[in-house]
């Protein structure tokens, strides 16, 4: 339904105005809701385009919740048609005039509606999820120039995470050899920790051990983040020389004490420097061996190196382990020598010591009490 104005005319130099109230009242339009397209009738206007429904043509409109603003319009055409107002069911646009304008003395009609529109709480638009993508950076790593042959050499390679997706086991991330030429790391990928989830922005050290062929020669190892085998990010490029393994060592001392009491017991430590160009880590063959222990104060054959110890060349490592003495008096002997996989090699560090009551201990006790 649209609404005309019929002008009334005065002389020719006044201004006729007309005053057209439209009231839009909810109870009429009970039954309606929805968002709409607006109602544009041209009028022939001044200047501008204004929108009374907040400027939102396409918001929807609840029944209720509607206030009530006037607005002032004035056009040059006395017989244009104002837009239909349905304001609890419709929302539109009128041409209004800039309000410092002047409008013309002659054929100008002032029409003045009030307008029922709501306030609308608008639900904000979702953003939209980013689309998924995986990068990566690598930021350092420790592979050696040289490795021994039929010997394992533990590295770390530190990546970081550039994309928007979180690095996790479960979804299949991990550190993958895409060239080998020595078949260094036999797995062809480096896993990551079962419990480890690396988001985007965060760092990720990858820990393996490159493992020497039985051969000398020289290798070739490229290494790239895959998602189940599909590769991202840079390729990380390494060039390995292999040489044939030699196992040595230097007895550096010891913290065992000369004299120790019967029964007593104490931590002690026994240390060797690396003079070889392999590897002693934990987990490896490399051990310290127990030569003697003629007063059976160690109880074990061979000392392992501890876990996440990493000796490489010219290195030293102590080994760390308890000292209990028998319960008599008489000398001991202990002699320790590094072993790998049972074969003992380098130097042999031999300590000489005495079970017996120190000179300043107190005896017989058990007399007074």
């Amino acid at each position: 339904m649209r609404e005309h104005l019929q002008p009334f005319w005065f002389s020719r130099s006044s201004i006729r105005r007309f005053r057209f109230v439209l009231i839009a009242a909810a109870a009429c339009f009970s039954g309606a809701s929805g968002t709409f397209a607006a109602d544009t009738d041209p009028i022939d206007a001044i200047t501008r385009e204004f929108s009374v429904y907040v400027g939102n043509p396409t918001a929807t409109i609840p029944r209720v919740d509607a206030i009530t603003r006037e607005f002032t319009v004035y056009v040059s055409n006395p017989t244009a048609a104002i837009p239909r107002v349905d304001a609890i069911t419709r929302e539109f646009s009128v041409y209004v005039g800039n309000p410092t304008a002047i409008i013309p003395s002659t054929d100008a009609i002032s029409r003045e509606f009030i307008v029922g529109v709501s306030v609308v709480a608008q639900t904000p638009t979702p953003t939209p999820s980013p689309t998924p993508f995986n990068d990566a950076v690598f930021l350092g790593n420790s592979v050696p120039p040289q490795i021994a042959t039929d010997h394992g050499w533990p590295v770390q390679i530190t990546a970081r995470n550039t994309g928007n997706t979180v690095w996790t086991a479960g979804m299949l991330f991990a550190l993958q050899a895409t060239s080998d030429t020595c078949n260094l790391i036999p797995s062809n990928s480096v896993d990551l920790a079962p419990s480890a989830a690396v988001d985007p922005g965060a760092d990720y050290t990858f820990s393996t051990i490159l493992q020497g062929p039985s051969a000398p020669g020289s290798c070739e190892l490229t290494l790239q983040m895959g998602q189940n085998g599909n590769l991202f990010g840079p390729v990380f490029q390494a060039s390995v020389n292999v040489v044939t393994a030699v196992n040595d060592a230097s007895a550096l001392g010891h913290t065992i004490p000369a004299l120790l009491a019967p029964g007593s017991s104490l931590g002690v430590g026994v240390t060797f420097k690396n003079t070889g160009n392999t590897v002693w880590y934990g987990g490896s063959t490399f051990a310290l061996k127990v030569l003697q222990d003629t007063c059976s104060m160690i109880g074990l054959a061979e000392i392992p190196i501890q876990v996440d110890q990493i000796t490489t060349p010219n290195q030293v490592y102590q080994f760390i382990f308890q000292l209990t003495a028998p319960p008599t008096e008489g000398p001991c002997t202990l002699q320790f020598s590094m072993t790998d996989s049972g074969t003992v090699f380098g130097e042999t560090q031999t300590v000489n010591l005495t079970i017996a009551i120190p000179p300043n201990a107190a005896r017989g006790w058990e007399n007074y009490e």
